[in-house]
């Protein structure tokens, strides 16, 4: 059966309350008048639409998230688009966006919304702020200012909090080779700052002396 979603329903406009159903039924509603909207029964129709707005949803983050993972990001990116339209205040989407927009090359506006975003909904979800960090760190140069004033919270977040998930992040800022960001810009968040970069900067200079050697 068709959905068709009325103009009053949830305090849509007329206009966003088609574009809505329409990203729901995955195709353009048409020919649908008023008059038709003011049915009971168009009206309990959209009613189940609205219902069903959630499970849409995760079935569209679902698929992007396996799409992302066999490394099609594309066809995730159109699916992550289409969850978003249903829920846009659920934080764990945006961060999927932000990957496959990353995936794809795509650094505009749109990754900024994303970050943005992430942040505006989210920001109090400890689990999401460390993979939220982790994948700022990772796009940290392919970021511009704005965006990477966006992803700053929630690095420093977790570092200030100086729990296990800092000691990860610390792990993967090594990891990243990003010590040199975390010096210029984050020393100052975590007590062990200071020490870890005075501590990582000789074994770097030794792992160079080493090398140095070795190609001798």
């Amino acid at each position: 059966m068709a959905l068709v979603l009325c103009a009053g329903l949830a305090g849509l406009s007329w206009q966003a309350a088609k574009q809505f159903l329409a990203a729901l039924n995955g195709e353009l509603i048409r020919d649908v008048t008023r008059e038709r909207a003011a049915s009971p029964v168009i009206r309990d129709a959209a009613s189940q639409a609205l219902s069903l707005a959630p499970f849409n949803a995760e079935y569209h983050r679902r698929v992007a998230t396996a799409a992302m993972r066999r490394f099609n990001a594309e066809a995730g990116l159109a699916h992550i688009t289409q969850a978003l339209k249903l829920r846009p205040a659920w934080p764990y989407d945006w961060l999927v966006m932000s990957h496959l927009l990353a995936a794809n090359g795509v650094f505009d506006e749109r990754m900024t919304t994303a970050l943005s975003s992430i942040q505006a909904t989210g920001a109090a979800e400890r689990s999401l702020q460390l993979d939220t960090a982790m994948m700022v760190l990772a796009y940290w140069y392919h970021f511009n200012e704005m965006q990477r004033r966006e992803g700053l919270p929630a690095i420093e977040t977790i570092l200030y909090r100086g729990e296990r998930n800092a000691r990860q992040l610390a792990v993967y800022i090594e990891k990243l080779q990003r010590v040199d960001l975390f010096c210029r810009r984050l020393v100052h968040l975590v007590e062990y700052g200071p020490a870890w970069c005075a501590n990582f900067e000789k074994r770097e200079k030794a792992r160079q002396r080493n090398a140095r050697k070795q190609a001798q």
